[in-house]
C-alpha cells in the first residue's frame, strides 16, 4: 500500500467523529472522485463508504462497553453520527442488534 494510502487511512482513524468526505479527500490527493473511489477501493478492499461505516461502528462498540453509563446518542456523536436514529439503523444494519442490545449483551 502506497505512504499516501496510509495517510489517508490514518486521517481517517484520527478524524471519525469529523464528516470526512469523500469528495474532500480526493481533491486534497488531486484525484477525481471516481478515480479515487476505485484506487482506494482497489488499495483497501472495500468502497470508502464502507470503510468509514465499519470503522465507525467498531468504535461505537468499544465505546459502548468501555463507556456504559453513556448515551446512546453520546456514543452517536463521538462516532460522527449526528442523527441517533439513522446511528441505530446502521448499527443494526451492520450487526444485526440495536446498540443498546449489544451493550446488554456483552456487559461484563
Amino acid at each position: 500500500m502506497s505512504k499516501e494510502m496510509l495517510d489517508i487511512l490514518r486521517h481517517i482513524d484520527l478524524n471519525l467523529t469529523q464528516e470526512i468526505r469523500e469528495e474532500d479527500v480526493a481533491s486534497y490527493c488531486h484525484y477525481s472522485i471516481s478515480y479515487f473511489s476505485k484506487l482506494f477501493k482497489r488499495m483497501v478492499g472495500v468502497s470508502f463508504r464502507d470503510y468509514i461505516c465499519s470503522k465507525r461502528i467498531t468504535l461505537a462498540k468499544r465505546l459502548l462497553l468501555e463507556e456504559p453509563n453513556a448515551k446512546i446518542a453520546f456514543v452517536a456523536y463521538q462516532c460522527g453520527y449526528h442523527d441517533v436514529s439513522y446511528f441505530s439503523r446502521i448499527f443494526k444494519k451492520k450487526t444485526g442488534i440495536s446498540p443498546g442490545v449489544f451493550r446488554q449483551i456483552n456487559a461484563p
